[in-house]
């Protein structure tokens, strides 16, 4: 079959990564696969590329960019490479408008007969106006997403069955030198980019209940600008508070020495996509432990992966911290949530449950924006009652020491992940996936008032996800 992958870039990251390993699969069992980006990759790639500048991030172009144009040019470099004809084209994140005019390009290869097949990643509607596209998604293709929760969301937002398809990735064993631990004390590993999203509050949170002389090590600081600014603040407030936190440690230390001497690897992240951190560290036969998002890890318990020592939230009683103006800020976050989408309040008049508190007084630490985490750590780092209030309401968090599972456990849980994700077969799921999008032309559209109103729930309504696009 011969198939052309498209995305706006190849840059160092999550979708790149995938793209890679399906490109390499695709092309091991007799594929012929051709990549088009926006902009020409910095490292050689084991495929063919075409660059087509129209389709890259409207950040990096000087001119808007013309879409009867870039279909011309993707078209072009389809005929070029196959001149008999494209069987399908493969596009990762076409939802997200990262590139204002990608939506009428895909539109107009449809118009053209050209077969699409669209994988969805990550949703605009899941905390990111600043990416969302007013327009209508394209209608009557295939679409494909990464977990069976994004799939229950597509299927109730209007697609059918047969026209939507679960893409698993495809997970690369950690690497892990076995050599001697690059720090002199007991360590955790959160191996993560410091996003608002991943709720570094939280890791330092766990690092203030760890045991004497341990440290909790955080990889990589974040890339953008927005995200920075919170970074530094905790960067900041660590300092101050003698947290013991390593930051940058994949900076300054191996990353394969880093992960072979830590006894955990944590993760405190509030949202993922496919959830590559529940998989990965088994590989190397380290426990994962923190905070468990069942909506996420569903897709790994139904392959025999336990990830049952972990927890599902960590609650905060409310005296910690100051509640009357953290209700505000959530409740105007909610509104501004609405208004950036251009949605009526009407169909989400429930924002009024902001001004009420759970009846046993607590909430998720995993619901609170920075200022809030932040005066629940002063609480525990100044009052000994609190600190005892929070391990009543949380026992895991003075448990540490023992989060590390029995080597059967996590033999059998290395065993699954392996069997399941490393060694599944890739090509063979695609090239099925490929067939029915060939073979079985679908009616379907998205409607995106359902898809908006699955995101913006508001008992899950965390500021470290929306509050960003609202300055607050």
């Amino acid at each position: 079959m011969k198939v052309a992958i498209i995305h706006y870039h190849l840059k160092t990251g999550g979708v790149t990564s995938v793209i890679r390993s399906q490109a390499e699969a695709l092309v091991r069992s007799g594929h012929q696969v051709l990549i088009i980006t926006g902009q020409a990759p910095a490292v050689p790639w084991p495929v063919p590329v075409a660059t087509v500048p129209e389709i890259a991030y409207d950040s990096v172009r000087n001119s808007p960019a013309v879409p009867e144009k870039a279909a011309a040019r993707i078209k072009a470099a389809l005929a070029d490479t196959w001149p008999e004809g494209c069987d399908l084209v493969h596009v990762h994140n076409p939802t997200l408008a990262k590139n204002k005019a990608f939506l009428q390009v895909l539109k107009l290869l449809l118009q053209w007969g050209q077969p699409l097949f669209l994988q969805i990643h990550d949703f605009a509607e899941d905390g990111r106006p600043d990416v969302f596209f007013p327009e209508h998604y394209p209608a009557d293709c295939h679409y494909g997403v990464i977990n069976s929760r994004d799939y229950r969301i597509m299927l109730a937002a209007g697609l059918r069955p047969e026209g939507l398809h679960l893409v698993p990735n495809a997970v690369t064993p950690l690497p892990a030198d076995g050599g001697k631990p690059p720090i002199g004390h007991p360590y955790l590993v959160y191996p993560v980019r410091a996003i608002r999203r991943k709720n570094i509050g939280e890791a330092l949170l766990i690092s203030a209940f760890l045991p004497p002389e341990t440290k909790l090590a955080i990889t990589q600081p974040p890339n953008s600008p927005a995200d920075m600014v919170f970074y530094r603040q905790w960067l900041d407030f660590a300092s101050a508070w003698r947290l013991p936190v390593i930051f940058e440690a994949g900076k300054k230390y191996d990353f394969g020495a880093l992960l072979a001497g830590c006894s955990l690897v944590l993760t405190t992240s509030i949202t993922e996509g496919f959830g590559f951190v529940y998989l990965e560290p088994w590989t190397i036969s380290k426990t994962v432990w923190g905070r468990r998002l069942d909506e996420i890890c569903s897709d790994f318990s139904s392959r025999g992966i336990d990830l049952d020592h972990m927890y599902a939230g960590l609650q905060v009683p409310a005296e910690l911290f100051d509640t009357a103006g953290f209700r505000r800020r959530r409740q105007d976050a909610f509104i501004s949530a609405l208004d950036s989408f251009g949605l009526g309040r009407t169909p989400f008049d429930r924002h009024d449950d902001f001004q009420t508190w759970p009846e046993d007084g607590t909430i998720d630490f995993g619901l609170l924006d920075e200022k809030a985490q932040q005066e629940v750590i002063v609480s525990v780092k100044s009052m000994p009652d609190y600190r005892r209030r929070l391990l009543e309401a949380n026992p895991f968090l003075g448990m540490q020491a023992d989060h590390r599972l029995p080597e059967a456990k996590i033999a059998a849980n290395k065993e699954a992940v392996i069997r399941h994700y490393v060694d599944m077969d890739l090509a063979a799921v695609l090239s099925d996936i490929y067939r029915k999008v060939l073979e079985n032309p679908v009616s379907q559209r998205i409607d995106k008032q359902i898809l908006l109103k699955s995101f913006l729930v508001p008992e899950n309504f965390s500021l470290l996800k929306w509050s960003r696009a609202h300055g607050l």
